[in-house]
């Protein structure tokens, strides 16, 4: 069989260099089918089959183009690959090395590093790295004509480079992963504002921005919130961005939902420009952060023993009526709070999902003797006419500041049974007009000592046994009330569906006056 090559394949055949296609090959595997050495080798091409040495001295770069130019699949072995002018990478074309630092292309001369120019195509597994003074981007995906959309750029390193390290300019849903873009003069990675077709791109993996000497991921801003050029709506689902000489993340554009850990940027870890809004930026770590744009909302998580979570800016809900959110209980009980948009200008806060009534309550919890003030800038009215307290007898108001009294119904057409005072009644009320005591509540001694102020009123068992003495019945008058409610363990407790209370529950009746009954009571005497 030996023989037999050695007679099909000539001397001349083999210094031309065709002797590869003369040879056949059969694939492993099932259903495999016959090809030459020629063609199997073929399908993958390295820069060193075109008279690349890898020697970091000798200028490569048009061996490099011309393998681009010949497969789609093109290997640079590991060495130092020194280039003089920008690579130029063509629609499907892989640029493959043997991984960082292993595989190194350096630009030695004021020239784009590698300029992607076509749909599909892909960088891989090499570093870029810079020998001299330079002003340019280490990567350009696409340029004003070409667009270089749904290409990816995986396990490379960008460094040196005199301007940003990356910089997307003309494509959409592109792939970043697991490139680290450090010490550039400018930022890390850039997306533009060129051209309206850099959108949606994806960063994901391991994402390392830092050192460089503006930002580490910057979104160009563009001349307002709807330019057309603003690059917008990419998903970063994880960068580092540290020490970089301006921001870790900068954003003037919207749209973005941004995974990061930022820190120790010179001027602010995260910035959000005028034109950016709607943008969702959630950090693994506490950060110095501004927001100068709207409806952005920024989560920030310490990474300390008492682990929080941070804080959101400006949210926007936007929709019609019967739009909002909610807060649903994740512990299997029912209930739910809704924050509801019901008209142009009226919005709801609305408790559901439970048959049981539901308590919305604002208080510091951490710090009970301390209190939250609530301030509202119009009026304060109840949902349903003649149906709810303010306070109760179990909970009251301590104070109540007023410019002038209330204003209680009086009006003829609402009421019935209308009367004169019969003789009892009137012997009640003179009595009542002589039990008028000076006194001290109990709680304010407690608080103040010597300085709890005296007043002047009635003592509500008084009240009870004059109306007694003159045969009448104190709870059919509401100038006495009677108030009753349970508590367990000094606090206040409700019964439960079925109307029962806790057990050890304790009893409490609480008895008072209304004065503003009491006094036109006694007045009618006088």
């Amino acid at each position: 069989m030996t023989g037999m090559f050695r007679k099909s394949i000539g001397r001349r055949e083999a210094a031309l260099g065709t002797g590869a296609a003369l040879i056949g090959m059969m694939p492993n595997g099932a259903g495999a089918v016959q090809t030459t050495v020629q063609n199997k080798l073929g399908e993958s091409v390295s820069v060193k089959d075109f008279g690349a040495k890898g020697d970091g001295i000798a200028d490569e770069t048009a061996a490099i183009q011309a393998a681009c130019a010949s497969a789609n699949i093109v290997r640079i072995p590991a060495g130092n690959y020194r280039i003089t002018s920008t690579l130029i990478i063509p629609a499907n074309v892989t640029l493959q090395g043997d991984g960082i630092a292993k595989t190194n292309i350096i630009v030695s001369a004021n020239v784009v590093g590698i300029r992607i120019v076509g749909n599909y195509a892909r960088l891989k597994d090499f570093t870029i790295k810079n020998s001299v003074s330079n002003t340019n981007n280490g990567i350009e995906i696409g340029d004003t004509i070409n667009d270089g959309g749904r290409s990816s750029l995986t396990s490379l390193y960008v460094t040196g480079m005199g301007n940003d390290g990356i910089q997307v300019r003309n494509g959409n849903l592109g792939t970043i992963r697991d490139v680290a873009s450090v010490s550039n003069g400018r930022d890390g990675i850039n997306f533009t504002i060129e051209t309206p077709n850099n959108n949606s791109w994806t960063l994901e993996g391991y994402n390392d921005l830092r050192g460089n000497n503006r930002d580490g991921l910057n979104f160009s801003s563009g001349s307002s919130q709807s330019d057309a050029n603003a690059s917008k709506c990419h998903f970063v689902l994880s960068v580092t961005c540290q020490q970089n000489g301006r921001y870790g993340v900068y954003s003037g554009t919207r749209s973005n939902i941004i995974f990061a850990y930022v820190e120790v940027n010179t001027t602010k870890d995260v910035y959000l420009d005028n034109y950016a809004f709607g943008n969702l930026v959630s950090l693994v770590n506490q950060a110095s952060i501004t927001d100068n744009g709207s409806g952005n909302q920024i989560n920030t998580n310490s990474l300390a023993a008492t682990y929080q979570r941070g804080f959101f800016s400006k949210v926007l809900f936007s929709g019609g009526a019967g739009k909002g959110f909610r807060i649903d209980n994740d512990d299997g009980a029912a209930g739910y709070l809704d924050f509801v948009k019901t008209a142009a200008n009226a919005w709801d806060i609305v408790g559901g999902g439970s048959s049981g009534s539901q308590t919305l309550h604002i208080w510091n919890s951490a710090e009970p003797t301390a209190y939250i003030t609530t301030k509202f800038g119009g009026h304060v009215q109840p949902d349903t006419d003649n149906a709810f307290n303010l306070g109760s007898a179990s909970f009251r108001w301590s104070t109540v500041y007023a410019a002038t009294g209330t204003i209680n119904t009086s009006d003829e057409n609402q009421k019935q049974d209308i009367a004169d005072l019969t003789a009892a009644e009137l012997a009640t009320a003179k009595q009542l007009k002589g039990i008028i005591k000076t006194f001290r509540f109990k709680e304010s001694v407690v608080k103040k000592g010597d300085k709890a102020r005296t007043h002047f009123g009635v003592i509500a068992q008084d009240v009870k046994a004059a109306f007694t003495a003159n045969g009448l019945d104190a709870n059919k008058y509401s100038v006495f009330c009677s108030d009753t409610w349970f508590t367990l363990n000094g606090e206040f407790v409700e019964p439960d569906a079925a109307g029962i209370y806790p057990d050890g529950a304790v009893e409490v009746t609480q008895l008072g006056v209304r004065y503003e009954e009491l006094l036109a009571f006694i007045i009618a005497a006088l």
